[in-house]
């Protein structure tokens, strides 16, 4: 595999000893296993906790040849998880986001928030509502989800990437309100095409898909839905505000309903183009 910073070179899943946290692992170690990446469980260790103690049984039970285990004796959860994420370039954290209710208690007062806004890592999140994947699964395709932002667009160098490492092709897919004129979604839908057009290293070409719906973020999902086997990603601002990660933004919306494994990916981990280097 590449030394290349931007390869994914080691997938990182804290762990806390709940079953939600471990709906994350199929969806974490397939994307080790198609990356030819390693898999590192971690657990930050708690006054009177011994989660620690069943993590190498559980690092044995998973379908990889070496899984790496790690405790952190000391500090506030996510500052451990993004301090170690950020120890390697190359890093994706996986977690599973929390229990159905308000979106507030989904993101915004969760580890999972706090460790999206605090790391230069992307984050592979699992839903409240995300399908349960079987961790021999291939991911079939990148879905790049879209409200058009440039932000979200600076990312796709770095997705073109992950594109070739996991030999799979990308889909732009741009949420939109369903109510929006056909001619009004055509100036979009030709520079998502241009866009598309930008990717010529990977194997496949890169295709558009619009997503309309009652809101974009719910065009997207519906679209997700309809692909399982897909890998959705999306971005966010790094040191975005609080009131970003609340009801009606894009990101926090999609991720709260996702039907997919969805990976948040920071402006500060995108590179701003590609170089030359191509993952194997």
């Amino acid at each position: 595999m590449s030394t290349d910073a931007r390869a994914i070179r080691r997938v990182l899943v804290p762990l806390d000893g709940s079953e939600r946290a471990r709906r994350v692992l199929p969806a974490a170690t397939a994307l080790a296993c198609q990356a030819h990446a390693g898999l590192e469980l971690l657990t930050v260790q708690t006054a009177g906790g011994d989660w620690e103690h069943h993590l190498q049984p559980l690092a044995e039970a998973l379908p990889l040849p070496d899984v790496d285990t790690t405790l952190v004796s000391s500090g506030p959860p996510d500052e451990a998880i993004a301090d170690l994420a950020d120890r390697l370039a190359g890093t994706v954290v996986g977690m599973a986001t929390r229990a159905r209710s308000g979106l507030s208690e989904v993101l915004l007062g969760s580890t999972a928030a706090r460790v999206v806004r605090r790391t230069r890592s992307p984050v592979l999140l699992i839903g409240p509502y995300a399908h349960t994947p079987d961790p021999h699964r291939r991911y079939t395709h990148l879905a790049v989800c879209l409200s058009g932002s440039q932000r979200a667009e600076r990312m796709l160098p770095l997705v073109q990437r992950w594109a070739r490492q996991l030999r799979i092709p990308l889909t732009l897919v741009h949420g939109t309100a369903q109510d929006t004129p056909p001619g009004d979604r055509a100036p979009t839908e030709r520079r998502l095409r241009d866009l598309a057009d930008q990717a010529p290293d990977v194997d496949c070409p890169a295709t558009v898909h619009i997503a309309p719906g009652p809101t974009p973020p719910t065009g997207v999902n519906a679209y997700l839905d309809r692909h399982p086997d897909c890998l959705a990603l999306v971005s966010v601002r790094k040191g975005a505000r609080l009131e970003r990660l609340l009801p009606g933004g894009f990101t926090s919306d999609l991720v709260q309903r996702a039907p997919t494994p969805v990976v948040v990916i920071t402006a500060a981990a995108a590179p701003t183009r590609p170089t030359e280097t191509t993952p194997r």
